[in-house]
């Protein structure tokens, strides 16, 4: 493999990492205040029409990767909302590519044998 290519490829290992590492990134910040997102985002469920007044209770879960909002009604009834696979696939894609960068950037492709040879 010659330099440029070897450089063409860990530039478009390195763009394809940026590209699924934004949203995941995103996303985490947004949640930074996570009460505050779960009543943004998602509203608390109805219950046949009449409104309940609901308190809310967020955490950021690791697998799956996202928010989690537990709804907690008065009476002590709790809807949990969990989070979706999208943010977590993206979170994986984001790091086998960036594991590919930094193993195209450690590998050295193979120097071609010395066409000298050594006469005896």
């Amino acid at each position: 493999m010659t330099r440029t290519a070897h450089a063409a490829l860990v530039v478009w290992l390195l763009l394809l990492t940026g590209l699924f590492a934004v949203p995941v990134a995103g996303a985490l910040y947004q949640a930074r205040d996570p009460e505050y997102t779960c009543l943004v985002d998602w509203q608390a469920p109805p219950s046949n029409g009449v409104d309940y007044e609901w308190s809310v209770r967020a955490r950021i879960t690791p697998f799956p990767l996202g928010l989690e909002c537990t709804f907690i009604r008065q009476s002590g009834e709790e809807v949990v909302v969990g989070p979706g696979w999208l943010l977590t696939l993206f979170a994986g894609t984001a790091g086998a590519f960036g594991v590919a960068s930094i193993a195209a950037l450690v590998w050295r492709a193979p120097r071609p044998a010395s066409s000298h040879g050594t006469a005896t």
